[in-house]
């Protein structure tokens, strides 16, 4: 039993070891105070040694700062990225601190080798006594816990984009021939035909009545009455010219009525088709109907 309990520590102590972050820490930025304070380096160093990370030994680092412009990568989250590939770690740090002001302020950043930033914290400020050394550790103390280099990186979560609905012309369905509706469209050309002849045949009456009006205008007397001399073919002429009125009136009314059934006819020999429609087709919005 107790060997099982030993074996299943190892197990865990490897496995613990196994996710620890390989991490290339830049050397400390420091603002408003001398670069070269060892001091402050060396507390950096120790800080960051507290973490549950393995560190990129510094000269590696070092080396890879010196083929950089100004051999730092501040302010460059590309150089920071180089940093991490050049020495095969997961993640580079980058940390700058204030230790001179009246409060202690501390920046940083952790940057990926695809030049993802994981992290970022900018401007937390700690308080400054008497010893600024003693303070600076305590800042950054508190600054890494917070900025965490050892943290498990995490896919960006997206959430789930709806389908947008789309505008779709769906053809609409066959037109449906009505039965009978060829010859229904040929009586409507019959009618049509028939009227128009009607209508010509009223205007020729019509023209033919007015030739018999000026002539029997020509029997009238002085008085306005049919001389007596012209009278049996004044009344002649006045029968006829009630005929042919009779006649056009006929002619016309017929005329209009063709005209009425013609398009009564054309309208019935139409394909049905089923009338405009909107609405939604599938996960997208659907038009039919027929354009005439």
């Amino acid at each position: 039993m107790r060997a099982l309990l030993l074996l299943v520590g190892l197990h865990g102590l490897v496995a613990g070891a196994a996710t620890r972050e390989l991490v290339a820490a830049h050397p400390l930025v420091i603002v408003g105070g001398e670069q070269a304070d060892e001091a402050l380096h060396t507390a950096f160093a120790a800080e960051v040694a507290r973490l549950n990370v393995d560190l990129v030994d510094s000269e590696q680092v070092r080396a890879f700062l010196k083929t950089q412009r100004n051999e730092s990568c501040v302010g460059d989250d590309r150089c920071l990225a180089e940093l991490a590939r050049a020495t095969r770690a997961s993640r580079a740090l980058l940390v700058t601190i204030l230790p001179h002001a009246p409060r202690v302020i501390v920046s940083g950043k952790i940057v990926l080798p695809a030049g993802r930033v994981l992290k970022v914290l900018s401007g937390r400020e700690y308080p400054r006594g008497k010893d600024h050394l003693e303070s600076a550790k305590q800042a950054m103390r508190k600054f890494l816990a917070e900025l965490d280099p050892a943290q498990v990186e995490l896919a960006p979560l997206e959430s789930p984009k709806e389908p947008e609905p789309q505008l779709a012309v769906v053809a609409p369905p066959p037109s449906t021939v009505a039965p009978g509706a060829p010859s229904l469209r040929t009586a409507s050309y019959v009618a049509l035909g028939v009227g128009g002849a009607a209508l010509l045949a009223s205007a020729a009456v019509a023209v033919s009545a007015q030739s018999e009006v000026q002539q029997t205008q020509q029997m009238l007397g002085p008085n306005g009455g049919i001389l007596a001399e012209k009278l049996d073919e004044g009344l002649e002429r006045h029968r006829s010219l009630e005929r042919k009125s009779a006649m056009a009136t006929a002619l016309l009314v017929a005329s209009g009525a063709s005209a009425a059934a013609a398009g009564v006819l054309y309208y019935l020999s139409l394909p049905t088709s089923p009338a405009l429609a909107l609405g939604p087709g599938g996960g997208a919005v659907a038009v039919r109907g027929t354009f005439w």
